[in-house]
């Protein structure tokens, strides 16, 4: 996974008005991210953390918000720092609007309180 975490934080960054970018870019950081210290620490600094909740500028858009629900909750998981920088960009009222937007959704239901509740 050496430069993925990079790499795919780069994709996010590069393509925000691409829905499938987002969705599947929010996806493979957050499998990139769980379970691995090491990558959790590298999309840190490489914003990560950013690129995720700018991912949610797709608000319309069920697969991102699931995906990006799944990414935030694996970034800040035993993650202090990136949890504090969910924080900041704004990361906590998005997920609360998916939550709002989508009370149907079991998936974004579960990732999202997933994510609430490693904060």
């Amino acid at each position: 996974a050496a430069g993925g975490v990079e790499a795919v934080t780069a994709a996010l960054a590069a393509h925000p008005g691409a829905e499938k970018v987002q969705e599947r870019g929010c996806l493979a950081l957050s499998n990139l991210v769980a379970r691995h210290p090491a990558n959790l620490a590298a999309a840190g600094a490489a914003g990560g953390v950013e690129a995720v909740v700018t991912a949610a500028a797709h608000p319309g858009a069920a697969a991102v918000q699931d995906n990006g629900c799944l990414a935030l909750c694996n970034l800040v998981v035993d993650n202090p720092a990136n949890a504090a920088a969910a924080k900041s960009a704004g990361a906590v009222a998005l997920v609360e609007a998916a939550l709002a937007r989508f009370p149907e959704h079991t998936s974004i239901q579960a990732r999202a309180k997933g994510f609430l509740g490693a904060l």
